[in-house]
């Protein structure tokens, strides 16, 4: 009892010195790129993934959840936007010492056409930007978790080149076997420089639950999350995933759902839904997942390609 008073307490207290930073770095913040949902899995459920964070999506949701499995696990994502947009994801997972280990690899490329005083097109131009990520997380008492990421962004702006450190810091409490609850700070950092002008890194702040049921003999995962945001209202993000096991086939087929508020209430913009396909072969576990989110500028899609051995 008194170990998980502990632990809740030191969830709140990051969570009161977390608001505050958000509230104090309140303002337009460059690197809009590292706010971008990575995984298929995380995607499909509204983007609330930080109190379940059991894949090697987490270290960029929330690294703490690196401690969860035993396992060597990698994902490789690929994201379609709108117009010329290209985002991709890699993470991998792996156990390191006394504790987990992993990296993350996140790239966005937007093409564009050069055009002069009067609009004629001088030619194509691509804006590039990327992150690499360094993550390790270690149990820090039983229950508890907690992670962290040092990560590299670099971005071109045309003709300009702008470079920054950034880290993630997360934690994740299971005071019972079928429920957690986690909190990540996200993107602490320098932001980006371009000429003169520095943007604030786009700091992130998510605390959120997951619970884990089972329903007609299957599995259901419940989760939602509250993000604040030093450039965005708080957002509320929740949903699921409902998993059907053929143990015929050595096989797991994943429904999902989820919705977010990032967009305001009462329209399609928010909604995602998607499915997941696992299965167990000789040596490895090898997942399929795809999404379809619903936006403010149309739908977009994303798909996982995941290994676990």
């Amino acid at each position: 009892m008194f170990k998980t008073i502990r632990a809740l307490s030191m969830l709140i207290s990051l969570l009161f010195i977390s608001y505050s930073w958000c509230i104090a770095g309140s303002g337009t913040a460059g690197n809009q790129f590292l706010k971008l949902p990575v995984g298929a899995r995380p995607t499909a459920m509204g983007g609330a993934f930080v109190g379940l964070a059991d894949d090697a999506n987490s270290i960029f949701w929330n690294p703490a959840g690196l401690n969860q499995s035993n396992n060597q696990e990698c994902i490789s994502t690929y994201t379609r936007l709108y117009g010329e947009i290209n985002l991709g994801n890699f993470t991998f997972a792996l156990p390191v010492l006394r504790g987990r280990g992993g990296f993350g690899l996140s790239y966005l490329d937007v093409s564009d056409i050069r055009r002069n005083e009067i609009g004629e097109e001088l030619g194509e131009f691509t804006n590039r930007n990327f992150l690499l990520v360094a993550a390790y997380a270690i149990s820090a008492k039983e229950g508890l978790s907690i992670g962290g990421t040092a990560g590299f962004v670099h971005s071109t702006l045309e003709n300009e080149k702008s470079s920054s450190l950034t880290c993630n810091l997360g934690l994740l409490h299971k005071p019972i076997e079928k429920f957690s609850v986690g909190v990540s700070m996200l993107n602490l950092g320098l932001g980006s420089k371009f000429i003169e002008k520095r943007d604030p890194a786009p700091l992130e702040f998510k605390v959120g639950g997951a619970g884990k049921l089972v329903l007609y003999e299957r599995e259901l995962h419940l989760v939602s999350d509250i993000s604040f945001g030093s450039d965005f209202k708080p957002n509320l993000a929740g949903g699921g995933e409902f998993i059907f096991n053929f143990s015929e086939i050595s096989s797991n087929l994943a429904v999902r759902a989820g919705y977010h508020t990032r967009y305001g209430w009462g329209s399609l913009s928010g909604f995602c839904f998607g499915l997941g396909f696992e299965r167990k072969l000789n040596r490895f576990n090898l997942s399929i997942d795809v999404t379809h989110s619903f936006s403010e500028l149309g739908g977009s899609e994303k798909g996982s390609v995941g290994i676990k051995f």
